[in-house]
């Protein structure tokens, strides 16, 4: 086994040697599993701040879907402190009451949003589609969660309050394809795994991490 191991070493410092990246990409593979490469933080300034956590649905959303604002955002918070160093997340059943007693929240200045719960940033996740329907189907579950993400510092003015905000928004859709929806497990398994993965990809955004790279 050891010499095997030797010798694949020696064939990937071949290949390495003359320009060879593809044939050497399928050897790391089948050597060492899924090839990886280091991903900086979008914005690395979290970690030791108190962070509050804003998730905006819209009237229909919030109709087909009257959980969807509660869930994201615990998921959302639940997933910033597990994965990044000394962060504080205001208390989500805080910001959700304060979402239902306020209706009008989102006309409110994103700073004094931040200030109302003592906190250093304001994570605003502006919904642009949630839905667990495939396009132009009611039998057919296909989750699909779009959002844009914009980081806001209680610091400064409010005009210049929008410290980061993503490039592109933040898209997931699971699975690759359409099923039935006819069993109740099956359609609640596909929400789940949608906002898992939604979330991981949102709050990667925040922390230095590995990411697969595609072969």
């Amino acid at each position: 086994m050891t010499r095997k191991l030797l010798f694949s070493a020696a064939v990937l410092l071949a290949l390495s040697g003359t320009g060879c990246r593809r044939p050497m990409t399928f050897l790391m593979y089948a050597l060492f599993g899924q090839e990886t490469q280091e991903v900086d933080a979008a914005f690395p300034d979290l970690p030791g701040q108190k962070v509050v956590v804003f998730v905006f649905t819209d009237e229909q959303v919030q109709y087909e879907y009257p959980l969807a604002r509660a869930r994201l955002t615990k998921r959302i918070a639940a997933e910033l402190e597990n994965r990044i160093k000394g962060i504080q997340v205001v208390n989500t059943e805080a910001v959700l009451k304060f979402q239902d007693e306020h209706t009008d929240w989102v006309a409110i200045d994103r700073t004094e949003l931040a200030k109302q719960f003592g906190a250093d940033y304001m994570l605003m996740v502006s919904v642009i589609r949630y839905t667990m329907r495939a396009p132009r189907s009611v039998s057919l579950y296909r989750g699909n969660v779009e959002a844009d993400v914009s980081v806001y510092q209680a610091s400064l003015p409010e005009r210049r309050s929008c410290v980061w905000s993503s490039r592109d928004n933040i898209t997931e859709t699971y699975p690759e394809e359409a099923t039935t929806g006819l069993l109740r497990k099956e359609a609640e398994r596909i929400r789940v795994e949608t906002e898992r993965r939604f979330v991981d990809k949102l709050v990667k955004l925040f922390y230095d991490h590995e990411e697969e790279i595609e072969l």
